[in-house]
């Protein structure tokens, strides 16, 4: 049980990094990446991937057999 929790937390955590990081590209490319704009950039890409990552833990990782979601 747990070596399949830890497979799982890892494959949500490298697709909620990946979110991350091409979100702040986009933003980035947008609006550009000097200054501040690039502070944004990447706040962006963290609010875009913490529900990713909460949800994909939350429903997918961490779930035990007797949850009705």
């Amino acid at each position: 049980k747990l070596k399949s929790q830890v497979i799982k937390y890892g494959v949500v955590y490298l697709i909620a990094q990946s979110i991350n990081i091409f979100t702040s590209i986009f933003v980035a490319s947008i609006i550009g990446s000097v200054g501040i704009y690039a502070n944004i950039s990447v706040l962006a890409g963290i609010i875009v991937s913490i529900p990713f990552s909460f949800l994909g833990h939350l429903l997918w990782t961490f779930r035990t057999d007797d949850q009705n979601i």
